[in-house]
Order: structure tokens, then sequence, then C-alpha cells
């Protein structure tokens, strides 16, 4: 009997970002050491045992945070939902417990299923966005 498994929040744990296969470059060498080092409240999303996607903030002021998501879209294939599901309910518990006001995220300009997937996870297109970065945004409200 195959039982379905529905992805879950999980501890991060180190190396997960580097398990993880990505459709973009690092965006400075060394990104996942980095981030590792330097990000708060990273978590992992797991599946049948396997990391789905991995996510975190870096504040830039008291009130705004660059958040993150990165994700395995093949992982993901059937799961895509539950996946940005719980990414959103955990970026929106951060803001709550933190008191952080709005969160910035950015991808590639010509990656529709990234745009898509930050939209869906509460976020929206703003007016920086230029022919190579879409920056998007999201409030706590």
């Amino acid at each position: 009997m195959n039982t379905i498994r529905l992805p879950e929040l999980a501890p991060y744990r180190r190396g997960d970002l580097a398990k993880i296969p990505c459709n973009e470059p690092d965006p400075v060498p060394g990104w996942a050491e980095l981030t590792e080092k330097n990000a708060h409240d990273l978590r992992s999303v797991v599946c049948n045992g396997q990391v789905v996607a991995a996510m975190g903030y870096f504040p830039t002021s008291i009130l705004e945070a660059d958040a993150f998501a990165v994700v395995d879209r093949s992982a993901c294939k059937g799961i895509g939902r539950q996946v940005a599901a719980i990414i959103r309910k955990q970026q929106l518990e951060w803001m709550h417990h933190t008191g952080i006001e709005q969160a910035k995220a950015s991808c590639a300009a010509n990656d529709r299923a990234a745009r898509v997937f930050l939209q869906v996870i509460g976020y929206t297109l703003t007016d920086q966005t230029n022919a190579t970065t879409a920056h998007f945004v999201m409030s706590r409200s």
C-alpha cells in the first residue's frame, strides 16, 4: 500500500540549501554558506525525508527584511500548493513575532514560475522591477 506523504516544515540542517537544485546562479559566491551563517529563522520543508525547500530572511531594518525561499521545483511537482502554503505561513509567523512589517523578495524577471510562486504566497510585484529582476513586497497585515 502506497502512502502519500505531504510536505512538512522541519528544522533547518546544515547543508540543506546546498541539497536543493537551483535554477539561477548564486547572487554572490558562497551564498549558501553565507546564508547559513547569517540568515534568521532558517527552516526546511521536507517530503518523504527529502529536503524540497529552504527559507529564511535577512533583517534590513527594524521593520523590513529580505526574505528568500529556495525550492526544488522538480521535487515539488504535485505538492507545490502545499509547499507554498507552508512557506507563506512561516513567513507570516516570523513577521508577526519579530514585528517586521514588510518583507521583500526578488527573482529573475523572466522566471515566470518564480514570479507566480511569489504572488501565490502573498507578494505583490513592485514598480522597481526592471528588465533583469522582478522585485516583490509582502506586508504583514
